[in-house]
């Protein structure tokens, strides 16, 4: 009877963290999407909701890397500069790879960015999502003109 008990246990737990896992993938992808849209529009209001007090995580290549609160704060300055100085960019060929808590979307983007500078580039994007919430993002990105971003 214990060895049965000790096999329920075990599979239930399986479940509940497949679940979890299946969740977090959801948050993921709308995070994902939500972003993307800002990316490609400057409105990043879908965006901004996944970065609660959770949020501890934010690196990008240009701006180094953050974490607590720092980072949330500094995600949000970059935020609020592209809703001003809009980037205008499509992504195709997206492709995602995660396991329970990272997924990390790779994708060729192109258009604009800076408020006009032509961009045509690899990026990558690795969301990390811990008890339902978004709690890093960082960027990757190739073919840059860092004058972009002075």
């Amino acid at each position: 009877m214990k060895k049965i008990i000790t096999s329920l246990i075990l599979i239930l737990t399986i479940m509940s963290t497949q679940g979890q896992a299946n969740d977090h993938a959801v948050i993921a992808e709308k995070a994902f999407a939500a972003w993307q849209e800002g990316e490609k529009t400057g409105n990043y209001t879908n965006f901004k909701v996944f970065l609660q007090s959770d949020f501890k995580e934010f690196s990008h290549p240009l701006l180094g890397s953050y974490t607590g609160e720092a980072a949330r704060i500094k995600f949000l300055e970059l935020i609020a500069q592209r809703e001003i100085t809009k980037n205008q960019l499509d992504f195709t060929d997206v492709k995602v790879i995660s396991n329970e808590n990272h997924f990390v979307f790779a994708f060729n983007s192109s258009g604009s960015v800076a408020g006009g500078y032509k961009y045509q580039g690899f990026n990558a994007v690795l969301l990390t999502v811990e008890k339902h919430k978004l709690t890093g993002f960082r960027e990757y990105f190739g073919l840059i003109d860092p004058s972009w971003f002075k």
